[in-house]
């Protein structure tokens, strides 16, 4: 948890009225005028009306170019990905991963105090692979994929294929137990990423027998309450590479998804849009080098107002060659924070990406 800094140190004994020293003032505005100084050019944006508070990753400047979400508890130099703002944007739900990439958990920061809290696991997480967390605008369910049994117990082991499951917000930061989507949507391959638009319908990649590679982009329409069969979504998008991770925009006009392999890849996985054209999809659009590096990009996500997109990559310092040799202390240094070739999350305004069609 975040100690407030008046806790670091004793306050001062005090007989009497405290009176400001000389120059003081200018010493006050100082600091305050040096950021000021040092914020990237560009006209400022506007504060948000009335007394709702701007959630934390507003920035009062343009970002055209992308930016670590933030240093400390949330990009430390561990693998960090899938990030997902609960509404208001106080409280992120993410995954830690191994090195390894192969356990993975689902945490939780709270904004409190002008700070993101030291992360806890979310109330689901822990013990199974948990990944590609989602929730629906109004807060109410999370959804995500998982190697856990079908019924939980001690002693459980995990299965050999991933799957999605819901939950039900019960507290500000706890949750049911999950729940399996059911046979419509899950089967014997893996099901990654789940994505809700505000129809209720489920997209999500899945490596199941009947798509056009090895990772295809699937999608399962609400019908009464229960969800019908997963259906492909067919050539225009799917390819022999592989295609996952779909966001999907609320009224369903665009998709955001992550593939690997395909002819026009800066290296690794990049992220795409495509656009619905009727009951078609427009041909994949490579979101470009601002948000494309020749390391692994994944793991699209649009922040509750609209505003800015987040997304993992794996870019790292050994990009470029350093301008003079390493010693071993900065080699170090290099390799245990952030931008040392394990997964980062960076965020950028929505409107870079040129989403118009």
């Amino acid at each position: 948890m975040r100690l407030p800094s008046n806790r670091l140190r004793p306050a001062p004994a005090t007989s009497g009225p405290r009176v400001a020293p000389p120059n003081s003032l200018a010493r006050r505005w100082a600091l305050p005028l040096l950021m000021l100084l040092a914020l990237p050019a560009g006209p400022l944006r506007a504060a948000a009306s009335g007394d709702a508070p701007l959630p934390p990753y507003h920035t009062p400047f343009p970002l055209p170019e992308p930016r670590l979400l933030s240093d400390g508890f949330l990009c430390t130099g561990d693998w960090e990905s899938h990030p997902v703002f609960s509404p208001g944007g106080r409280t992120l739900y993410f995954v830690k991963s191994s090195p390894s990439n192969d356990f993975t958990a689902i945490v939780y920061s709270r904004f409190v105090d002008g700070g993101w809290t030291i992360p806890h696991m979310a109330s689901f997480s822990g013990k199974y692979q948990d990944t590609d967390p989602f929730i629906t605008p109004d807060g109410s369910k999370l959804y995500y994929s998982s190697n856990r049994p079908p019924q939980d117990y001690i002693g459980a082991e995990a299965r050999d294929n991933m799957d999605l499951w819901v939950c039900d917000r019960a507290t500000d930061t706890t949750w049911s137990e999950p729940r399996n989507l059911g046979p419509q949507v899950n089967g014997a391959a893996n099901e990654w990423f789940p994505t809700v638009a505000s129809d209720g319908t489920l997209y999500f990649g899945s490596n199941r027998p009947g798509g056009r590679g090895g990772l295809d982009l699937w999608r399962s329409q609400l019908v009464n309450g229960a969800y019908a069969p997963a259906e492909n979504l067919g050539d225009s998008v799917n390819t022999t590479a592989n295609e996952s991770e779909p966001l999907i925009a609320p009224d369903q006009s665009w998709i955001l998804f992550t593939s690997s392999g395909r002819h026009d890849s800066r290296g690794g996985t990049d992220l795409y849009v495509t656009y619905r054209r009727g009951t078609s999809w427009s041909a994949p659009r490579d979101l470009g080098d601002v948000v494309n590096s020749k390391q692994d990009e994944s793991s699209p996500h649009v922040s509750p107002d609209g505003e800015y997109f987040f997304w993992m990559s794996r870019r790292s310092f050994t990009d470029t060659p350093p301008d003079h040799a390493l010693n071993y202390a900065e080699l170090l240094s290099s390799l245990r924070r952030t931008r040392n070739g394990l997964g980062d999350i960076y965020q950028i305004d929505l409107k870079a990406l040129g989403l118009a069609r």
